[in-house]
């Protein structure tokens, strides 16, 4: 019985750490809450094209394929929207889709006005990004609409049956996102809550590995510091979901996630210091111990064996190792008394709410904010959507050249490619990135859609189940990996033309080398055409961050000189923290809004530095805001001194960012250090 009973809680602790693990790798379970509503919408309007395909005159596949397409564009656009916004969003769809197709059937049996018509609408397409998320929607459908009225030969007689399935898709859609699967602002914010706190347990988890020794020494910094770094992400996107709420509870919540981080990064650094294998068994295993309560909220035994721990330190134990145990020790039990909490009251002075990055579809923004520094201090001065736009004009003609050269037929795969690349990518690292990946995707989709295709044969239950399976994954994995998207979306193509029995090895050599020549195209176009270097985007957020942290240090310093100041310093903090993921999203191209990737040695070192200028930014803040306004004009001095080393003289922080070396950062670390251990002295600390 015992066995058994073993057994089953074994089973039991596996299960809520995979669900964990998903919670933590998604924070606010964007994610699967997109890949979900893309299968059931994809699933719905299938069921309903299958039957009205024939009767406005399509084939039956190619009325699923195309509301395929709607449901799957349409999830990207109902993302984090209310359900009213989403349905408004929505039911632009059939205007932009006749917007596309009308050209495209227009110019049927036009060769040449045809190709012309693909740049234009591709180009237009990009210039509507200028007025926001919903024109972006719109422009991605107008484009999808010529694309696909390209792909099955739309004639004007035939594109009443296209629209007439657009609008079925739409309408299954809009069912979807508004009665089905609607978006609830309070259950994003519960579910970005939980990802935070699974983020920090898989902290205290990978710190438990490394005491306990299954993480080597040589990596336990760069598995810690990833741990810690994606508080941060978690803690930006809760920080923007938080807009809608009341301001006063909105900036307690801020406050406790702030406490919360700053705890856990003070384990992070407590244990990387430790020297885990000179540790006596007793304590090793007591600290390791406590680590697994913290992990497993289990918040009073991991006080509690922690402390144990931290008075257990004998005088056998070297004085640097003892001290480093007993810092490992308090971390854990300041960690777990954080958590263990409601969330603090805001401030007396703030009185309002205002989140500190915005939110893009319920995601953090990419490098557009860093790339648009870049061109504004250029000589030409343009914006980022005109830059776009000049490059797809240069971009779609040579992938439409190109990809005819290959086949008269098939050339819209490479345009497809050419065109998807360049979307979402603004620096020549991203765009190699991007480009790489849709190649590598591709390739593996192709060696899939083979053994799926032989797998499923003529079953159509079979093809259907791998279809909607891969439309899930491709989209669940889509800010994760950009390969796995292609691949998975290549394997549903690969069924789709074994569907229309035209699936042979010729035709998927041929799908691989037209999507070759299209990101060849567009990565090419994006190193040579008004390029941005990933270097220049680096130092343009290295600038933004010194300013931020500027701005943050001259709040702490009138805080501290001036009586009645009022500033919200923790606003400034997360502002910082915004200015800090820019940077390593930026220093990592391709790695996603999620930073996969980031514990690898080359974007670890790059980013390690600033991370530790913002911790101590953080402590610094955080204590700041416990002192009396105008109570220390001492250390306000010295804070407007490093204040003025970060905003920089003439010609500008940009500048000054280009110039940092490590020794500079190192500098900054020691002066935020010195700061803090004044505050210290006088009785005040983050903690």
């Amino acid at each position: 019985m015992s066995t058994q009973v073993t057994g089953t809680g074994r089973l039991r602790h596996s299960a809520r750490d995979a669900l964990r693990g998903r919670v933590a790798s998604d924070p606010g379970l964007l994610r699967l809450r997109l890949a979900l509503r893309a299968v059931v919408a994809v699933a719905l309007s299938s069921a309903v094209l299958h039957q009205l395909g024939p009767a406005v005159g399509l084939p039956s596949v190619v009325a699923m394929l195309l509301g395929g397409m709607v449901g799957m564009n349409g999830s990207f656009a109902a993302s984090s929207r209310t359900p009213r916004d989403a349905a408004l969003t929505l039911c632009g769809f059939p205007v932009a889709a006749a917007a596309g197709a009308t050209p495209a059937a227009l110019a049927a049996g036009h060769p040449t006005v045809h190709l012309v018509g693909f740049v234009v609408v591709m180009v237009a397409a990009v210039f509507v990004r200028r007025y926001g998320p919903r024109w972006f929607n719109w422009g991605m459908m107008a484009w999808f609409a010529y694309f696909f009225a390209t792909f099955i030969g739309i004639t004007p007689p035939r594109l009443a049956a296209l629209l007439a399935v657009v609008v079925t898709a739409t309408a299954c859609l809009v069912l979807v996102v508004t009665v089905l699967l609607p978006e609830r602002p309070a259950a994003l914010r519960t579910a970005a809550s939980r990802s935070f706190q699974a983020r920090v347990a898989a902290l205290a988890e990978a710190a438990g590995q490394v005491v306990s020794g299954q993480v080597r020494p040589a990596r336990a910094a760069a598995v810690l510091h990833a741990r810690s770094f994606r508080l941060v992400e978690a803690a930006l996107i809760l920080d923007g979901q938080l807009a809608d709420t009341d301001s006063r509870p909105a900036a307690g919540i801020r406050r406790g996630l702030l406490e919360a981080e700053l705890a856990a990064e003070e384990l992070a650094r407590a244990v990387g210091d430790l020297q885990a294998d000179r540790l006596p068994g007793p304590a090793r295993d007591g600290l390791a111990g406590a680590l697994q309560d913290l992990a497993h909220e289990r918040y009073p035994q991991a006080r509690e064996r922690a402390g144990a721990v931290r008075a257990s330190v004998g005088p056998d134990v070297p004085d640097e190792l003892a001290g480093h145990l007993r810092d490992a020790a308090s971390a854990v039990v300041r960690l777990a008394r954080v958590l263990d909490r409601p969330a603090p009251e805001a401030p007396g002075h703030v009185s309002s709410y205002e989140p500190a990055v915005a939110l893009y579809l319920g995601n953090l923004p990419g490098v557009a904010g860093s790339v648009g520094d870049v061109l504004a201090g250029g000589r030409l001065g343009w914006s980022l959507n005109t830059r776009l736009c000049v490059q797809t004009a240069v971009a779609a003609p040579l992938a439409l050249l190109l990809g005819q050269q290959l086949s008269a037929q098939r050339y819209y795969w490479a345009v497809l490619a050419c065109f998807l690349v360049l979307t979402g990518t603004f620096t020549t690292g991203e765009a190699t990135a991007k480009g790489v990946n849709r190649v590598l995707g591709t390739l593996g989709g192709l060696v899939s859609a083979t053994v799926a295709v032989h797998l499923t044969g003529r079953n159509d239950a079979a093809i259907v189940a791998v279809m909607l399976v891969c439309v899930f994954l491709g989209l669940y994995f889509f800010r994760v990996s950009y390969a796995l998207m292609a691949f998975a979306l290549t394997t549903v193509m690969g069924e789709l033309y074994a569907v229309l029995e035209e699936f042979t090895d010729r035709l998927l050599l041929l799908r691989l080398t037209e999507t070759a020549v299209g990101a060849g195209v567009a990565v090419a176009v994006v190193l040579l055409v008004l390029p941005i270097r990933t270097a220049d985007a680096r130092a343009a957020a290295q600038a933004g961050l010194l300013r931020q942290l500027a701005l943050l240090l001259g709040d702490v310093g009138e805080r501290l000189a001036r009586p009645g100041h009022s500033s919200d310093l923790l606003f400034d903090t997360r502002r910082l923290d915004a200015s800090l993921h820019q940077l390593a999203l930026v220093t990592r191209p391709g790695a996603g809004a999620a930073l996969t990737g980031l514990s690898r040695q080359s974007a670890l070192e790059a980013v390690q530095g600033w991370t530790e200028v913002a911790y101590r930014a953080r402590s610094l803040a955080l204590a700041v805001g416990q002192v009396e306004p105008g109570s220390l004009p001492a250390l306000a001095a010295r804070c407007e001194a490093v204040r003025r080393r970060c905003e920089g003289e003439d010609p500008g922080p940009v500048e000054v960012a280009r110039s940092l070396h490590a020794s500079d950062v190192a500098r900054l670390l020691e002066e935020l250090d010195e700061a803090v251990a004044a505050l210290d002295r006088e009785g005040v600390s983050a903690g």
